[in-house]
């Protein structure tokens, strides 16, 4: 996996052991984004709402080992072309930097999948960018170890 910030953007590529369709899959069922989106230690995903089509909106709640109450993320799906791109917006509520977007391309390989993250948007909101790097790198991790638990049937 490489993530780097770029501009004003957090660009990043992993190679996965899965078929594109079993990415995309993982990245919009709300089953299994509950299940590989966090960890206890860390952070968990809760009550994903997603409606997935061009124009259709997500939503989660995170929250923290110490959080009692749970913080909203949302966006709404603006490119959605099974299993190649995905794109949406993002606006965590717990802070208070413009709408970003997220787009994800996911190429076949001879041994599954290319997935191409670039997150952007940030502009002078280093801080923010920098703590998406450093989000991306983790939840990129906890999705290619649940592919390939899934492709391996564990």
């Amino acid at each position: 996996m490489k993530v780097e910030k770029q501009g004003d953007a957090v660009v990043a590529t992993l190679e996965i052991a899965a078929a594109p369709e079993a990415v995309f899959e993982a990245l919009i069922d709300p089953s299994q984004l509950v299940a590989w989106w966090g960890t206890p230690g860390d952070y968990q995903t809760e009550n994903w709402q997603v409606d997935a089509r061009a124009g259709g909106k997500w939503s989660c709640d995170v929250r923290g080992p110490q959080d009692s109450t749970p913080k909203t993320i949302h966006g709404v799906y603006e490119e959605f072309d099974p299993p190649r791109v995905l794109a949406f917006t993002w606006n965590p509520v717990w802070q208070q930097i413009p709408e970003t977007r997220v787009r994800i391309t996911l190429e076949p390989t001879a041994t599954g999948t290319l997935l191409r993250l670039v997150h952007s948007g940030f502009g002078d909101h280093r801080e923010a960018q920098e703590r998406h790097f450093q989000g991306w790198t983790r939840v990129l991790g906890w999705l290619d170890r649940f592919c390939q638990a899934k492709v391996s049937g564990k």
